[in-house]
């Protein structure tokens, strides 16, 4: 009797073990269910935000568009002044109506200037502007016997010596190691990207080091197409305290020197490197050594 006690409970001990393994595997089968159902309505949620946003956006153009006074505007650049070192931007719109007494005037970097008519609809302001100007936005005044619509306009222009001169930029990538004796120990590559130009050609591109802006090495760099790489391995006597720098310097051949920093270190009492602040971008000199543009946004 006993021995059919303890087959029963064997029994019915397998039964509820079986019946819990079946329910552990439904109920991670239904919590795997319940994780895509919700990946998937999450998803659906991006995807249906994404599309209102697009409306949204779709929205606010037709609106502008519709309020905007004009049907269209257009940005050209002139011949580049090399004895002036300026650059003609001509700036033509179109309004959506006109008539003879119509009146467009532009305000570009401040200064305010009242367009010509070309007999076809058009409007334009031709201006002359430093290379080293900086030109975003125009705001068109569009006058008639109605009133005066204004609209500002992005042009997308920056700055001019961008789409003039030729144009560096570059990055060290590598190692610098700090040793006994004042020693940095600089070893890396430089890569240096150069855009250039049909008017505007390059004379020349140095690789220099400066110990506390003292020149402690420079080299020529070969130019071979657009895309200059070469390895730097070299030892400096770097002071404690002192700043260690690279940098290249590219000449133009208007006489503009454009300086692109590589990297700079210095060194504490305590031998703790300290990397010091760079700009995006080159500083540029004219061939008198004035500077006469310098990156404003940190690398």
């Amino acid at each position: 009797m006993e021995k059919l006690k303890d087959k029963f409970w064997q029994l019915v001990s397998i039964v509820l073990a079986a019946s819990l393994i079946i329910t552990i595997v439904k109920l991670n089968d239904i919590s795997i269910k319940l994780d895509s159902m919700q990946n998937n309505y999450t998803a659906a949620l991006n995807n249906l935000q994404s599309i209102i946003n697009g409306l949204y956006s779709d929205v606010e153009e037709l609106i502008e568009n519709k309020a905007s006074p004009l049907t269209s505007i257009e940005v050209d650049f002139g011949d580049l002044n090399a004895e002036n070192k300026t650059v003609p931007l001509t700036v033509t719109v179109i309004p959506k109506s006109f008539d003879s007494d119509t009146v467009v005037n532009m305000v570009i970097n401040d200064v305010t200037y009242k367009a010509e008519y070309d007999a076809k609809g058009a409007y334009f302001v031709t201006k002359d502007f430093s290379l080293f100007d900086y030109v975003d936005t125009v705001t068109v005044l569009v006058s008639t016997n109605i009133g005066t619509q204004t609209q500002v306009e992005w042009l997308d222009v920056g700055y001019l010596y961008q789409k003039t001169l030729p144009v560096i930029n570059a990055e060290f990538s590598g190692d610098v190691r700090y040793t006994f004796g004042n020693t940095a120990v600089v070893n890396g590559t430089i890569i240096a990207d150069i855009i250039e130009n049909e008017s505007v050609s390059i004379k020349s591109i140095k690789a220099v080091t400066e110990v506390n802006g003292q020149i402690v090495w420079s080299d020529d760099v070969a130019i071979e197409g657009s895309l200059v790489t070469f390895n730097h391995s070299k030892s400096y006597n770097v002071p404690r305290e002192e700043v260690l720098s690279m940098y290249l310097l590219m000449e133009d051949s208007l006489g503009f020197v454009h300086k692109y920093q590589l990297m700079s270190r210095m060194w504490d009492s305590s031998n703790q490197m300290h990397i010091e602040a760079m700009y995006e971008g080159e500083t540029i000199y004219d061939s008198d050594g004035n500077l006469m543009h310098t990156p404003i946004q940190p690398k």
